[in-house]
């Protein structure tokens, strides 16, 4: 699941869909059968209070966002002072060079994470390859116009990673608010099936993110740049090619 603002909305707003969609959307993963699902009621409705005092704490949360705003744009004026080497060939540069250090370091950066969290799996290494397939999937973002078709869909399987992923921290996140949502509630019973159902559902999820991983990542890091940059290499001498065509 992907959390975003949206443009059209007041930025306090969002903060609060997002907050109830985080529960909502971690509660819709549990697959339980329809005659667990008036056993799992009390733990429905602790859930569901606590979104609603998450939802009301925020009481600071537009002046802080408004400082954050002010920053991100004094950043963005300076974005045209930026001074980057050019696309001239006779100077030696093929533009892909300013993208293929971080691009090859993401990925192998990528592969580790997915490395140790096969050797130790857990919420924190599960989360942190998360963060690096984002890293991949923003990369790729870059670079589409290098060959748009097959990136858009490479792009598509990474960012079915990051969901499949972030799906799985969502129910890690559930389960912490679960027992802050519960307390020392006497249902017990209740609560236990609430986490066997989320654990079942966080082995599929992860089960599916590794078969995938495999796939994204099964090239070796400097294989994988030099492919992309092959990419990026055709795609700037056929626009020129075309360009000078288009000029005769």
């Amino acid at each position: 699941m992907s959390y975003q603002l949206e443009i059209s909305e007041p930025i306090d707003v969002g903060v609060r869909r997002i907050a109830h969609e985080l529960i909502d959307d971690a509660i819709a993963h549990i697959e339980a059968p329809e005659r667990d699902r008036q056993r799992l009621a009390p733990a429905r409705r602790a859930l569901t209070l606590h979104k609603q005092h998450l939802a009301a704490d925020v009481a600071d949360l537009g002046a802080r966002l408004d400082a954050f705003g002010e920053r991100m744009h004094e950043a963005r004026q300076r974005v045209s002072e930026w001074r980057l080497p050019t696309d001239d060939p006779n100077q030696g540069k093929c533009g892909f060079e300013l993208l293929e250090g971080g691009l090859e370091k993401t990925y192998r950066r990528g592969r580790k994470a997915m490395a140790i969290a096969g050797d130790n799996p857990g919420v924190e290494t599960f989360h942190e390859w998360r963060k690096r397939a984002k890293y991949l999937r923003y990369h790729l973002r870059l670079l589409r116009p290098a060959w748009l078709r097959l990136l858009k869909r490479t792009r598509s399987e990474v960012k079915t990673l990051g969901d499949l992923l972030g799906d799985d921290h969502d129910l890690a996140v559930l389960e912490e608010t679960l027992v802050v949502a519960t307390g020392d509630s006497a249902d017990k019973e209740r609560i236990e099936l609430l986490k066997g159902l989320m654990h079942q559902r966080s082995v599929t999820l992860r089960a599916e993110a590794w078969w995938l991983g495999q796939r994204i990542y099964a090239e070796q890091p400097k294989a994988f740049r030099k492919r992309i940059g092959r990419y990026w290499i055709t795609a700037r001498d056929q626009h020129r090619a075309a360009t000078r065509g288009s000029s005769t």
